[in-house]
C-alpha cells in the first residue's frame, strides 16, 4: 500500500513547513532525516512527493540576497533536492528535459545565494556552500547533463571558492573538491 496514513501525511506537511527551523536538533536530526527517508521510500508519482519536490525547489530561492535565518530554508531544501536527484537517477522517473529544468532552477539558486556561512554556535549548520556542492555532485553523477552544464557547475565552484567574504573552514572545500572531481571524471 503506497498511501500514507493521514497523520503521516500531515507530518510531511508540518516537516516541510519547518524545514528551516533554527533549532538544529529539530531541523537536522528530525525534519531533514524524516523528509530524506520520505523521499527515498515514497512513490515518485504521489501528489505528496511532487508537492515536497516542488516546494523544496522553490524554497532554494527563498529570500535570496538576504543574510539571515532564511539561509536554513534554502540550505535544507537543497539537501532534499539532492535526495530527489539521487532517487530520479536510481528510479529513472524524470525526463531529460525535466532534469535540465531542475538543474537550471537549482543551480541558479545556488549561484545567487550570498549567505555562505557554515556554522552558527546557537543554530547549527547552515552550510549553503557544502549543501550546494552536494547538489552539484548529484548532478555530476547523472549521464544526461551537457558539457555546457558541467562547465556551468565548475564556474559556480570557482565563484564560491573565490568569495572574499568568507573563509571556508567547515569542510566546504572538501565537498566542493568532491563535486569538482566528479565533474571532471564525467569526461564532459
Amino acid at each position: 500500500n503506497n498511501t500514507l496514513h493521514p497523520v503521516d501525511e500531515q507530518l510531511v506537511y508540518d516537516a516541510l513547513s519547518n524545514i528551516g527551523h533554527t533549532d538544529s536538533y529539530l531541523r537536522d536530526d528530525l525534519i531533514y532525516s524524516f523528509l530524506a527517508q520520505f523521499v527515498y521510500e515514497s512513490p515518485h508519482e504521489s501528489s505528496l512527493f511532487q508537492h515536497l519536490f516542488k516546494t523544496c525547489l522553490t524554497n532554494m530561492s527563498y529570500a535570496l540576497g538576504k543574510v539571515d535565518d532564511s539561509v536554513f530554508v534554502r540550505s535544507f531544501s537543497t539537501l532534499i533536492i539532492v535526495e530527489v536527484i539521487k532517487k530520479a537517477k536510481r528510479e529513472n522517473f524524470m525526463s531529460e528535459q525535466d532534469m535540465h529544468n531542475v538543474f537550471e532552477t537549482a543551480v541558479d539558486a545556488f549561484r545567487k545565494d550570498i549567505d555562505v556561512r557554515g556554522y552558527f554556535e546557537d543554530k547549527g549548520w547552515a552550510h549553503t556552500v557544502a549543501h550546494g556542492a552536494d547538489l552539484l555532485l548529484a548532478f555530476a553523477n547523472l549521464n544526461t547533463l551537457t558539457q555546457h552544464q558541467h562547465e556551468t557547475m565548475l564556474d559556480i565552484i570557482q565563484e564560491k571558492i573565490l568569495n572574499p567574504s568568507y573563509g571556508y573552514h567547515h569542510n566546504e572545500d572538501r565537498r566542493m573538491a568532491r563535486a569538482t572531481a566528479a565533474i571532471i571524471k564525467s569526461g564532459k
